[in-house]
């Protein structure tokens, strides 16, 4: 069978994990946390909670 596309491309992918800079609105400064990660267990927002 003639194909006129390619069959196996493989898209580019761009790993997002490590450390972010992380904003909360309500809190002043900024924080690091890891990705991927859950906010809520960083003692600063312990009595936060989010969406």
């Amino acid at each position: 069978m003639l194909r006129l596309f390619e069959q196996h491309q493989i898209r580019k992918v761009q790993e997002l994990e490590g450390m972010w800079d992380f904003q909360m609105e309500g809190f002043t400064g900024n924080f690091r946390l890891p990705v991927p990660g859950c906010w809520e267990q960083d003692p600063s927002f312990s009595g936060h909670r989010g969406k």
